[in-house]
């Protein structure tokens, strides 16, 4: 299952340790690609080799990620552990900005380039440093355009603006909320933070899950009151209904492990109009 902070798991080309923000102390790594073998339609190749995808190209911190902290921003490219190669990685260079959101004033920064290693890194990175420390608001990593070549993961941490360019938005600081709400096969629900939290309730006092006029689903977790630096909540749920608006609402009751509280929120979703989010599951993003 990828989580936030667990935002990774087996997805088409990637087994990941962290879909989501809250699931690592820094930020989700990607772990080794793997290769899907596509099937030839020739008899005389029975043999033929695995077809290998692109490069992948990765956000850290991802999208929507709060209580960052000194953590450099950066860009990860994976690519099955082999480098990637200077002509890729200039592009990307060429492409990178670190800016002030949403004003989207650049920042001077400066920048290291390392190229993945079998030795070494199993992914190429790109590190933005900035040449002053950044105060405690928010701010974006943007790619003007993705330079052919590269694609983008299973699990897109980024986020799209209309000019074409994506962000990855992220906060220096404490302010913890909803990152998003995946709703998977065999019925768990599971509601990702922005960043690791305390909760004084039990899950079952903090989040109430219902289908807008009608009856269901019927969800337990297995959380207690009092949970130390968790950034995702998971339900068991019975009765879930692809075509029929969900509510979730969040009590009081959450706070980052600064003290900093999460607001109360309610958000209503159609799982069967949500995009899908790797193998079995589908997500709403605020």
């Amino acid at each position: 299952m990828y989580s936030r902070f667990t935002i990774w798991n087996a997805v088409a080309f990637f087994v990941i340790t962290c879909p989501t923000p809250a699931c690592a102390p820094s930020q989700p790594q990607a772990g080794p690609a793997k290769a899907t073998t596509t099937p030839s339609s020739s008899s005389s190749a029975p043999n033929a080799a695995p077809k290998i995808p692109p490069p992948t190209v990765w956000f850290e911190p991802m999208d929507g990620t709060t209580s960052v902290g000194d953590m450099t921003p950066r860009i990860a490219i994976d690519n099955f552990e082999l480098p990637v190669g200077s002509a890729l990685l200039d592009q990307v260079v060429a492409a990178v900005s670190l800016q002030t959101w949403p004003e989207q004033t650049s920042i001077a920064a400066s920048m290291s380039v390392k190229d993945a290693s079998s030795s070494g890194d199993p992914r190429a990175k790109i590190l933005l440093k900035p040449n002053s420390p950044l105060g405690d608001r928010w701010y974006a990593v943007r790619l003007s355009k993705l330079p052919v070549g590269l694609a983008w993961p299973t699990y897109p941490t980024h986020h799209a603006l209309q000019d074409g360019s994506v962000v990855a938005r992220f906060r220096v600081g404490s302010e913890p909320s909803v990152w998003g709400v995946r709703v998977c096969d065999k019925g768990e629900i599971i509601a990702d933070l922005s960043e690791k939290v305390v909760a004084s309730k039990a899950p079952s006092e903090l989040f109430s899950i219902a289908h807008a006029g009608a009856s269901g689903p019927s969800c337990q977790s297995p959380g207690s009151a009092g949970a130390q630096g968790t950034g995702e909540f998971i339900f068991n749920c019975s009765g879930i209904q692809e075509k029929v608006p969900l509510d979730l609402s969040v009590a009081p009751g959450l706070a980052g492990l600064s003290g900093q509280a999460l607001s109360p929120v309610n958000y209503e979703f159609t799982l069967a109009q949500l995009p899908p989010w790797g193998d079995g599951c589908r997500i709403f993003r605020p």
